[in-house]
């Protein structure tokens, strides 16, 4: 049973404004129930999330134990913002699992602007298409032999940046049918195809990361 899209989003929220204060112990904490709660939905790329958090976190301790100097400290500053935007970058990919039908009829019960909730909504669904459509159009090069970059300026706009163009522009017309078929020019009351709702499942998980949250607080 999946948690209501409100639930992922409010932890977003909660996360993105304590993510740098947090002491380590109640980080971890939190990234442990947002891992738990990724596995109870069943996402299948969360390995690269947990690999990615401990290669930065690794490399965060190793600057801060190395040399004192201003290079090491900034790398290690930035090191430290990398390995906790994890449990962002979880909580994105939980969001992603949502359509976009589900995001949009979540983010109206929350009385968000429907001006932001369209463009929150094609980041959230359009952009890894993006991202896929850059990595599909790689592989092609390098079977085709194909060499790109910034020695081959002429290849990498020729081969990279004209069927990225042409994937954007289809996206767009693509969206913009959608949207105008959904009624966006509409300016009464909206209705929604989907149904959401708190259940018990979405209280505990917030209690839980409000809990850890309030208790970093005091411990502070």
């Amino acid at each position: 049973m999946k948690l209501d899209p409100r639930t992922v989003f409010i932890l977003m929220l909660m996360a993105s404004i304590a993510l740098a204060s947090l002491p380590t112990a109640f980080y971890f904490a939190a990234l442990f129930l947002v891992i738990l709660i990724a596995l109870w939905q069943k996402r299948p790329g969360l390995y690269k999330y947990i690999i990615y958090g401990a290669v930065t976190y690794a490399l965060h301790m190793l600057l801060i134990y190395s040399e004192s100097s201003v290079a090491f400290k900034f790398f290690g500053m930035l090191s430290f913002f990398l390995y906790r935007f994890t449990i962002i970058l979880i909580l994105v990919d939980l969001m992603r699992s949502y359509s976009t039908g589900h995001l949009v009829a979540a983010l109206l019960k929350l009385r968000i602007p429907i001006k932001v909730i369209i463009p929150l909504a094609i980041a959230l669904r359009y952009f890894p298409d993006f991202t896929e459509s850059m990595t599909n159009i790689r592989d092609s090069m390098k079977i085709r032999k194909f060499k790109v970059g910034w020695l081959h300026p002429y290849n990498s706009f020729r081969y990279l940046t004209i069927p990225l163009i042409h994937k954007a522009l289809n996206t767009a017309s693509d969206i913009a049918e959608s949207v105008t078929t959904k009624g966006i020019e509409y300016q009464g009351q909206r209705s929604c195809y989907h149904e959401v709702s708190f259940k018990v499942q979405d209280v505990l998980v917030l209690l839980a990361f409000l809990s850890i949250l309030l208790g970093a607080l005091c411990w502070n």
